[in-house]
Parts: C-alpha cells; sequence; structure tokens
C-alpha cells in the first residue's frame, strides 16, 4: 500500500457527512459526521456526532479505520467543530485523542412499587402534531444539561439512535382541557420495558409517567421497569420515592467519548457558563487567572469579580499542564479538577484555586434516541 493509493472522499449529506477511505478506486472504510449542537452546561457547541465507523472485512487488520478518523479529525478541526462525540468500542478511540466523558446511569424500579405513583393526567399516543410542545418541554428540562443536544427541526425525534429507523414507542400525557404537560419514550421488546426518555412540565406529572410504565409492566408480566435518565434528574428524584435502584457506571475507553478539536472556540462560546460557575463559587476572590495548557494550545482564563474572560496576554497565577482529552472530561463535568490532578500525566504549578471554580464534577447525559 502506498499514500497515493489511498483516497480520501466526502459527501454531504445534509446535517450528516459521510467519510470514505477508497483505495486503489475502491471503499475500505467509512464513518458518518453528524452537525451537532451539544450542551456545556446552559452554552452550547458544535459537535461532530460520530458513527457507522465500519470497515470492509475483507480489508480489516489492516489501519485503515485509523487513518480515516485522524483525517476525519483534521477535518472536523478544519470545519469550524469545537469538539467530537463518538459511542465506542473498548479500547480503541483513546488512541485519537477520545476519553470518556459520558457515565452510563439507569434506574431499575419494582412494578409493584410504580403501582403505587398516581395519575392525574391523560395519556395518548404521540402525533406530529404535538411535536412543538414537546419541543419546548425538552428545551425547558435541558436547558443547562452537560450532553444534552439542542434539538432543531432536522433532529429525528424517537428513533433508534440518531440516524436509526425503527420508532420506539412514544406518549404524551395532556390535562383535562387538552394541554400537553409531559411525554416519556419507552423501548417495546417482549423481555422488557425500558423507558429511555421523558419530560415534564412539572415534577408531579412523572409520576403518571411512572404510573403509566407500570400499567404496561404488568400486561408484559415484567417485574420491574429500567428507567434510562441522567445521574441528578427530576425524573430520577421522582423515582427515589418509590424504591427506585440507581446504577451509575463509569466505562473506561468506551461508550460516551469526546475530544475538543478547536480550543479557542470551545471556550469562547462557553465562557457565559464559566462565567456562572465563577459568580456561584462561594468566597471566589477577584482577579483569580488560570493557564490550561494541552497538546493542542492554550488558553487563560481570567476571572475579574464580575465574569470570565479569555486573556493570552495575561500572566496567569497558575497553570494546569494536561492533554486535551482530560480537559474535555473536565469541560464535560466527568471529573473534577481535583481528581485530574491525581493523574500522573497531569501537573500544575502556582495558584490553581480557579479550576475548582470552574470544573467541579457535574456529570452529563445524552438522551438515547440521541445517539449515532
Amino acid at each position: 500500500m502506498t499514500n497515493d493509493q489511498l483516497v480520501f472522499e466526502t459527501q454531504d449529506q445534509g446535517t450528516t457527512t459521510q467519510h470514505r477511505l477508497m483505495y486503489d478506486g475502491e471503499q475500505v472504510s467509512q464513518l458518518w459526521v453528524g452537525d451537532l449542537m451539544m450542551r456545556i452546561g446552559s452554552c452550547a457547541v458544535r459537535m461532530g456526532g460520530i458513527g457507522g465507523v465500519g470497515t470492509d472485512r475483507t480489508h480489516r487488520h489492516k489501519g485503515y479505520a485509523r487513518t480515516l478518523l485522524e483525517n476525519c479529525n483534521r477535518w472536523m478541526a478544519e470545519s469550524g467543530y469545537d469538539c467530537a462525540l463518538l459511542f465506542g468500542i473498548p479500547n480503541f478511540y483513546d488512541r485519537f485523542g477520545y476519553a470518556v466523558c459520558l457515565p452510563d446511569c439507569r434506574y431499575e424500579i419494582p412494578t409493584r412499587a410504580a403501582e403505587r405513583a398516581q395519575r392525574k393526567l391523560i395519556e395518548r399516543p404521540f402525533a406530529p402534531d404535538d411535536r412543538p410542545a414537546l419541543e419546548a418541554i425538552y428545551a425547558s428540562n435541558n436547558k443547562d444539561l452537560t450532553g444534552s443536544l439542542v434539538r432543531n427541526a432536522d433532529t429525528p425525534w424517537f428513533s433508534n439512535g440518531y440516524w436509526g429507523s425503527a420508532s420506539r414507542k412514544s406518549s404524551v400525557f395532556v390535562t383535562g382541557d387538552g394541554e400537553i404537560v409531559a411525554y416519556s419514550v419507552r423501548n417495546d421488546e417482549e423481555e422488557n420495558l425500558t423507558v429511555c426518555e421523558a419530560g415534564a412540565t412539572r415534577p408531579a406529572y412523572f409520576d403518571d409517567i411512572i404510573r403509566s410504565a407500570a400499567e404496561i409492566a404488568i400486561e408484559k408480566r415484567v417485574e420491574k421497569i429500567v428507567f434510562q435518565a441522567p445521574p441528578d434528574s427530576r425524573i430520577g428524584h421522582a423515582l427515589s420515592k418509590f424504591g427506585a435502584i440507581q446504577t451509575l457506571i463509569f466505562p473506561y475507553e468506551r461508550n460516551g467519548m469526546g475530544r475538543i478539536l478547536n480550543l479557542d472556540s470551545f471556550f469562547e462560546k462557553t465562557l457565559p457558563e464559566w462565567t456562572h460557575r465563577a459568580q456561584s463559587a462561594p468566597g471566589l476572590p477577584e482577579n483569580r487567572s488560570l493557564l490550561v495548557e494541552t497538546d493542542i494550545g492554550r488558553v487563560t482564563l481570567t476571572w475579574n469579580g464580575k465574569k470570565i474572560t479569555l486573556n493570552e496576554d495575561h500572566v496567569a497565577a497558575g497553570t494546569i499542564h494536561l492533554s486535551q482529552a482530560h480537559l474535555m472530561q473536565l469541560a464535560m463535568g466527568y471529573h473534577d479538577a481535583d481528581t485530574i490532578l491525581t493523574l500522573p500525566e497531569v501537573d500544575s504549578t502556582g495558584d490553581i484555586r480557579l479550576s475548582h471554580a470552574l470544573f467541579p464534577r457535574r456529570l452529563g447525559h445524552m438522551w438515547q434516541a440521541d445517539h449515532f
């Protein structure tokens, strides 16, 4: 194999771009990049969602997927993406700068316990005309949830993943006068019952979602119900009233993994979030500054007592040296600053107290229908 026999091709498919690696005129590997907006707290960054990575069976173990992914990382950086995310197989994507940044969270509740939830609303199947109401509920419930997508008119709701075609069972819950105030999405497998997304305008309405799931579980003769939801969420609080078990998994180099592509734009777009965190930090002195040095560049974050700014001319009081992958974990709230600093490949000098205010542990979540 010679480099002149390898050709990279991209095809714009609207909300996604197909990337193909051709060898001697034959496609040997491919992947897709979704053009998405993902929240970092209350802000949003442009994120490339990588999916469908695959190499033809006859061409595996030749480094084609590696070559294609490295080229894709460069393409995303040059195309203005701030970061990238993928749901990866174990022990592969870390070598391309991707680090685990989303935990897996689920709640299990016995069907018998869920029966204690009370109904107040009328339930009916989701209809296309319901979408504006659900978009408003979703936006309200997820307005500051790191890892959640900013859904728009092109977002395929309630599918099996971002490019999935099989629909899930979805319901809306309405008041007596017809106002939509909650919704839920579940799989419809005979062997189990999983509610994979839910939203409501008021915490009390999650009880209707729980009771509905209990009634379906009884029909299916299922003894327990699984809810996939953020670690600290309204529906999680509602489930705790009925004896739920929460399982929180922190995968090792697999599943939800991300990396930063453009350091400056990533932090420019998220400045309001860092400002909010600094403003909320008790007793944070004025004129704090932090230089963050990574393998893809550096940023200097400065706190003047009112807001966080980027000021590369400022001589920072403290410095953290780390990879962009570990910085992605900090930005996503997967690790806090204290945890990152325990890693042997991370070090710091000077006064880094600002890092503790900006990077607390605040676990994120991406709803299953948005996976790619």
